[in-house]
């Protein structure tokens, strides 16, 4: 709707709260871009939000990365002007962080001067993708157990369909046969 404001005191405030779902006035009209992290103090954390959508030509909506509890109406809330980032490289390997790039498995915390990128990036270049039938090993444990190829899911649906129907065994392809 408008140019997104870069600096650190553009402020909007709290117009109505549903759960985790947040909306926001700026009454200068000009409005964070889309996938922008919005901040709003409390006295014991930050709550970040992102934007998701522009309501009208003063207010958009967002979501907040953690629980919304002890928000209320006209609370102060400010345009980061920019994602919310995470850190990446070497240092990260091996731990566990949550939505916002902090540490939750109790190690020490990350340094301030490892690079950090926002978490919306564009895809590869077509040309730099190389289609594959390998399994992809995402090193999410969840992911990983419940869809390890989909390939594998859809052999393993097609065996359950011929049991549960024997007689139109003679349709199968040979590699389900």
């Amino acid at each position: 709707m408008t140019a997104p404001s870069n600096t650190q005191e553009h402020t909007g405030s709290i117009v109505r709260l549903i759960g985790p779902v947040i909306d926001v006035r700026f009454d200068d009209r000009k409005l964070p871009r889309l996938l922008t992290a919005l901040t709003i103090p409390m006295e014991d954390r930050v709550i970040t939000v992102e934007v998701l959508e522009h309501l009208d030509e003063k207010t958009v909506r967002g979501v907040a990365m953690e629980s919304a509890e002890g928000l209320r109406r006209e609370m102060v809330v400010y345009d980061t002007g920019g994602q919310i980032k995470v850190p990446v490289g070497e240092k990260t390997l091996g731990r566990a962080f949550n939505v916002l790039g902090e540490t939750i498995d109790g190690g020490e915390p990350i340094p301030a001067n490892v690079e950090r990128i926002g978490i919306h990036q564009p895809p590869p270049p077509y040309v730099d993708q190389r289609p594959t039938s390998d399994l992809f090993i995402t090193g999410l444990k969840v992911l990983d157990l419940l869809a390890p190829s989909s390939v594998a899911v859809s052999r393993a649906s097609g065996r359950r369909w011929r049991w549960q129907n024997p007689a139109d065994h003679g349709n199968d392809p040979p590699h389900l046969r």
